[in-house]
């Protein structure tokens, strides 16, 4: 089972420091998560990681962009970055309140989601800020 785990590759590194630390714990948390669904935990369990990654990613999102505002990036970049921010979450909590409401729903459907979040949103999206941030020396 393990080999459906993110694993986290310095190829996902955008430069920055903080932003590498939180996508690295945001994998973590995600692993976590899925090997709690995977063990069959209590729904108290797996709800408890999904609301532990909620707010940790909203913590980690509001992060990037205040380094994204402080360091001048670009508006037209960045509000469709934001409103990406936006609609994750938006996911992410309401896959918090149907869980909360149905436990039945906490299998690898919400890992699945999260993972490939975590890959395009890794990998691509985050992609387009990195030379920028790095070249005016963000931490």
């Amino acid at each position: 089972m393990g080999t459906n785990q993110i694993l986290w590759n310095e190829e996902d590194s955008v430069g920055v420091p903080s932003i590498d630390a939180q996508h690295k714990e945001l994998v973590a948390i995600t692993n976590r998560l899925f090997l709690s669904i995977v063990k069959d935990d209590a729904s108290a369990a797996v709800l408890g990681i999904l609301a532990e990654l909620t707010r940790y990613a909203e913590q980690h999102f509001a992060h990037e962009e205040a380094l994204l505002v402080e360091h001048g990036y670009p508006g037209d970049l960045l509000k469709p970055h934001i409103a990406e921010h936006e609609s994750l979450t938006a996911q992410v909590h309401d896959f918090l309140r149907r869980a909360s409401q149905d436990t039945d729903i906490l299998d690898l459907e919400v890992y699945d989601f999260l993972r490939d979040w975590m890959t395009k949103h890794l990998q691509r999206t985050d992609r387009t800020y990195a030379e920028f941030l790095c070249a005016r020396g963000a931490r």
